[in-house]
């Protein structure tokens, strides 16, 4: 068996198994790790390509629309801070 069809094995995942696990570790301290074996992680990247694929390319926006230099941005994110 090749190296690309070994990871073409199906194996089931628990995708709600996951959830839990990753909610979990919510509101504890930042790093917390949590154990997802690799065939999990595959799946998840796979799948969540997936969905991306099927997404549109273009967005749909709204007038107005107001187009800024980064630097602007950055001048204007400068002045939003209040000092009291």
């Amino acid at each position: 068996m090749t190296e690309t069809e070994e990871n073409k094995v199906n194996v089931t995942v628990d995708v709600d198994n996951i959830i839990e696990r990753l909610l979990e570790v919510r509101g504890t301290k930042p790093g917390q790790q949590v154990q997802l074996a690799e065939h999990e992680i595959r799946f998840l990247c796979s799948e969540a390509r997936a969905i991306f694929i099927k997404q549109p390319i273009l967005l749909e926006l709204e007038a107005p629309i107001k187009v800024c230099s980064k630097d602007e941005l950055k001048r204007n994110k400068e002045n939003s801070h209040v000092d009291f």
